[in-house]
């Protein structure tokens, strides 16, 4: 009898599995994980990425400003690109809790400002 199989058998092991649960059981499914937390890629978010590279092509490029320190273009880019995290940040302090898009957001608007 091996040193491991003396170790697997025994009963502090065996409460051990109960509590905790054997390692298969905890392993997440790799296909429900995905659906779980949302980590999929969306037609709407890729249309967002290309308006906000796109916006910031026509903000270098100086393509349309109406107003001469304001970037409009550039704004916009800002809010809807950032709107994922704006929302989730509203969410956060809602909640009263301080998150890393909250964080982000505060930054971001500073900057912005």
């Amino acid at each position: 009898m091996s040193s491991s199989s003396s170790i697997e058998k025994s009963p502090a092991n065996s409460r051990l599995a109960e509590r905790h649960g054997s390692p298969e059981q905890n392993e997440p499914d790799s296909g429900t994980e995905h659906e779980e937390h949302g980590h999929g890629i969306e037609w709407a978010e890729l249309v967002r990425i290309a308006f906000v590279a796109l916006a910031a092509a026509a903000v270098w490029f100086q393509l349309w400003e109406p107003f001469r320190h304001i970037s409009v273009i550039g704004i916009a880019a800002t809010l809807i690109g950032g709107y994922p995290i704006f929302r989730e940040a509203f969410a956060n302090i809602v909640e009263r809790k301080m998150t890393m898009e909250l964080c982000s957001t505060l930054c971001h608007s500073l900057q912005v400002v």
